[in-house]
């Protein structure tokens, strides 16, 4: 059976307001987070910011007053009239609008299906009246078949990006440049001459001792005694003059023997 959406049986003007506004997008109720059952549909609701208040009169006594530039306000879309949405399709982010509005009272009777009949009353925010004035900066839900537009640069080059609205805009950075450090000069190994016996012996797999080695640097093997060469001694003092021999004259020497033989 389908909802009995009753009948409007009466309306009465709260207040009504006329502004320039900036509209702000579509956002997603918070109906489902209500604790009743079953639970509740989210409700879109359409938003905008106020930037300057142009006409504003409150003829009921409980009307909603005046709205100050900076103050936002929401209206639920799919209550709205159906032009009112068509127009509402056709914004983005940012666009700025001239935008009217009526605080309403309504009634609204209800018949149940055996005929019993009962009322409702609540307050009611329709638009009333919705005119583009300047573009805005589009923002759109990005979705599978959206285009989207890449951008890339040179490294240090300065890019301005632009977009037709409702583009979704992806950005790519400009490549990594990596610097490898120099690879270090290996020295040459050290070669040795040897004998055709000792090539056989290492390409048998065989080793060299310490003495075969040194033979083959020419270094000294480990272990091997060291000539010490002597130290030559330090003369100190000059050696002594031989000594003199002692003349002895002829006559004294003839008396020197007959002394000696007597």
């Amino acid at each position: 059976m389908a909802e009995d959406k009753g009948v409007e049986t009466e309306r009465n003007l709260l207040a009504r307001h006329v502004v320039q506004a900036e509209y702000r997008g579509l956002e997603q109720g918070r109906e489902p987070m209500l604790r009743i059952y079953p639970p509740m549909p989210a409700k879109i609701w359409t938003k905008f910011s106020v930037v300057e208040v142009q006409e504003y009169e409150k003829p009921g006594q409980y009307g909603e007053e005046a709205l100050q530039p900076g103050a936002e306000k929401a209206f639920e879309r799919d209550l709205q009239p159906k032009a009112m949405q068509n127009t509402l399709a056709g914004l983005v982010p940012g666009d700025r609008v001239r935008l009217g509005w009526n605080h309403d009272y309504v009634t609204t009777e209800f018949t149940s299906p055996d005929g019993h009949k009962s009322t409702n009353q609540f307050p009611e925010h329709t638009i009333t009246v919705l005119e583009k004035l300047s573009g805005g900066v589009g923002i759109a839900v990005t979705s599978a078949a959206s285009p989207i537009a890449s951008y890339a640069a040179a490294a240090g080059s300065p890019v301005a990006f632009a977009a037709a609205p409702g583009s979704p805009v992806t950005y790519t950075a400009a490549p990594m440049v990596g610097f490898a450090a120099p690879m270090p000069t290996m020295a040459s190994p050290e070669r040795f001459g040897v004998s055709p016996e000792t090539f056989a012996k290492l390409a048998a797999g065989g080793s060299l001792s310490a003495d075969e080695m040194a033979q083959i640097s020419g270094q000294t093997a480990p272990g091997s005694p060291v000539a010490v060469a002597p130290t030559p001694t330090a003369i100190t003092s000059a050696p002594a003059a031989p000594a003199s021999p002692t003349l002895v004259e002829p006559a004294a020497a003839e008396k020197a023997a007959a002394v000696t033989s007597a």
